[in-house]
């Protein structure tokens, strides 16, 4: 038993590494690569995307006007980000599937696509 567990922390350890390493020298090479199609693709008006770092491999991308998560974990991911909910796990639409007011839900093993709303004045 004891030599299993011993097994186990070292491939755990071996896996947090491998996964370290490719984060850090992926990411930039990613995230202007994403840039720039997000860029041409929307004749310039998506050229700003950014990442948010979650540290459990959930990947959450943002825009001005929208934010999308991919959450490739079997746990669900919630978001203070409220808004018009555009795709989820079930479902994608170009009419809002439903709006959140409070919080957001990205199930697991999913994806969330939330049109952020327009600030009232």
């Amino acid at each position: 038993l004891l030599s299993l567990n011993n097994s186990y922390n070292i491939a755990r350890e071996g896996l947090e590494n491998a996964y370290e390493n490719i984060r850090n020298s992926l990411s930039p090479d990613f995230v202007n690569k994403l840039s720039d199609i997000a860029s041409r693709i929307s004749n310039g008006k998506y050229k700003n995307i950014s990442f948010t770092d979650t540290d459990s491999g959930i990947i959450v991308m943002n825009t001005d006007d929208f934010v999308f998560i991919i959450n490739p974990t079997y746990k669900d991911f919630e978001t203070n980000t409220v808004g018009e909910i555009l795709a989820d796990k079930h479902k994608a639409s170009d009419i809002p599937l439903y709006v959140t007011e409070n919080k957001s839900v990205c199930e697991k093993r999913g994806i969330l696509l939330i049109h952020l709303k327009a600030q009232k004045l």
